[in-house]
Order: structure tokens, then C-alpha cells, then sequence
């Protein structure tokens, strides 16, 4: 992952409403060590015993099984089961986007639209507050 992906990643786990379901890919965030981003396996269940407060980890945005929990996640989370991610040419951008809604409009208090360059970087942005929170401002 590059380092935007790696941050976006970071911040997206801070968020009260993030969690890990089984088959996301961990990768271990250790800014400047040697082991950053080394690949510390897939959650194994809803049982996992994995310390995540003494061992700081970020999704893989870029593992196709990661990003279709992270979606799933998204859908219950914002309660759209038929909320979606799509690419848009015309913007050429990655959008996710309600179902009550043609287009992402982003709006902070609406959880469930965001975009991003990439379709792992726009379902981060979920949680993020956007792709403008990057900067250091506060979501909420």
C-alpha cells in the first residue's frame, strides 16, 4: 500500500463504528520500522483473540476479500443493504453511494457517501469524514 492508502487505512480503525470481521487482511502499521505493513494474516473469526491495542494494525485497502467486508461493514453500519461502490468515469473517481441517491454528494453527517481515487480510499473515507479530512480535521 502507499503511504495516502496506509494513513486513510490507519484513521478509517480509529472510527467508534469500524470493526474486524473474519477474512480481512491485517497489516501491521509501524510508521518508520522495519515491519511496517508486514502481513500479520486474516482475521481468523469473530473469536479472535488478536490484542489490537497493543499491536496497532490497518486493513489491506488494496485485498479484494478486505474491501467486501469493509462493505459489508458500510451496509450495516449506515442500515443500506443495498448501499454500493461504483466507479465514475465522467468524475473519474470511486464513489459509494446510497440507494436513495444517484450520486455522492458528501455530506459529513451522512455517513454512507464518500469518493476516493481508488475504491479502497473511498470506502475509507466513510469513516474518515472524506477525502478532505486527510489534512487533519476531525470528521465529526
Amino acid at each position: 500500500m502507499i503511504p495516502e492508502t496506509c494513513e486513510a487505512a490507519y484513521r478509517a480503525t480509529l472510527d467508534p463504528r469500524w470493526s474486524w470481521a473474519p477474512g480481512m487482511k491485517r497489516l501491521r502499521y509501524a510508521p518508520g520500522k522495519k515491519d511496517h505493513l508486514k502481513n500479520e494474516g486474516r482475521v481468523p473469526d469473530f473469536r479472535d483473540t488478536w490484542d489490537y491495542e497493543a499491536w496497532a494494525v490497518v486493513p489491506d485497502l488494496d485485498d479484494p476479500a478486505t474491501l467486501g467486508c469493509i462493505l459489508a461493514l458500510i451496509r450495516s453500519v449506515s442500515n443500506d443493504p443495498r448501499l454500493r461502490v461504483r466507479w465514475s468515469k465522467s468524475l473519474d473517481e470511486w464513489q459509494v453511494v446510497p440507494s436513495d441517491r444517484r450520486g455522492p454528494v458528501y455530506d459529513p453527517r451522512n455517513m454512507a457517501t464518500a469518493h476516493g481515487p481508488t475504491e479502497g480510499l473511498a470506502m475509507a473515507a466513510v469513516f474518515t469524514g472524506g477525502p478532505d479530512a486527510a489534512e487533519g480535521s476531525d470528521p465529526a
